[in-house]
């Protein structure tokens, strides 16, 4: 993270009680980076960076009574609210939620067949962030999916990003996170892209990225490098 995970871990344990509010604004664009994932009956479904739970509730809905969903956030606080949030919502059953670091996922090979994230990557350095990703590509099945909400440091220019950016640069410790290159950043990292949108939150450009661990071809034991077709909106 871009600063000490100790110190990350209690700001937002402090944060959990207000998240919700705080990040109200964002949830528009959680949910169509739901709707672009779009989870199905049965599936197994990591979400990485939960905060306080809203879209777990969506996802162990949308994988049904046969599919699981786990959720892997470095705040103790976060997790224990989370954890109340899916039992009142009934789906106590098929939610496992972990307290731990996205750097080293707890999770074996190609466990999952689909990984959510929102406004999470954001938050980690550029070379934490390259190993959270090929930690993703390694617990995807091959074909299985991700799809990535981020704060953009694509395109331009954005006057609000400079002013946060330059804001951020002034108070670390206020702004955390920064905006990332999120769709060139899975393709680095041997994802195949498969849609790519920019949205605008408060004047800032909002990347909602879908993109597919590549299928195994004989003779390669491991995913390709090179990005497929992306349907760029």
């Amino acid at each position: 993270m871009l600063r000490p995970r100790k110190a990350a871990q209690k700001s937002y344990d402090r944060l959990s009680r207000w998240y919700d509010l705080i990040a109200a604004s964002e949830e528009p664009f959680v949910d169509e980076g739901l709707a672009m994932l779009d989870s199905r009956d049965g599936e197994n479904v990591l979400e990485i960076g939960f905060g306080t739970g809203r879209a777990l509730v969506e996802l162990a809905r949308g994988v049904g009574e046969s599919g699981s969903v786990c959720g892997i956030d470095l705040s103790r606080k976060m997790v224990e609210r989370s954890r109340r949030r899916i039992e009142s919502a009934g789906h106590g059953d098929r939610v496992a939620l972990t307290q731990g670091d996205a750097v080293r996922l707890p999770y074996a090979n190609r466990a999952f067949d689909a990984v959510f994230t929102s406004f999470t990557l954001e938050l980690f350095s550029a070379q934490d962030l390259m190993a959270v990703l090929e930690e993703c590509l390694r617990v995807l099945r091959p074909g299985g999916r991700i799809a990535a909400v981020s704060l953009s440091k694509e395109g331009g220019p954005y006057p609000m990003r400079r002013l946060y950016e330059v804001t951020r640069r002034l108070a670390p410790r206020l702004l955390d996170c920064r905006p990332i290159y999120t769709a060139r950043s899975l393709g680095q990292s041997g994802f195949d892209l498969t849609t790519v949108r920019t949205r605008r939150m408060w004047g800032m450009p909002v990347e909602h990225v879908l993109a597919a661990r590549p299928p195994l071809t004989d003779g390669n034991a491991g995913p390709p490098t090179r990005p497929g077709h992306v349907a760029r909106e």
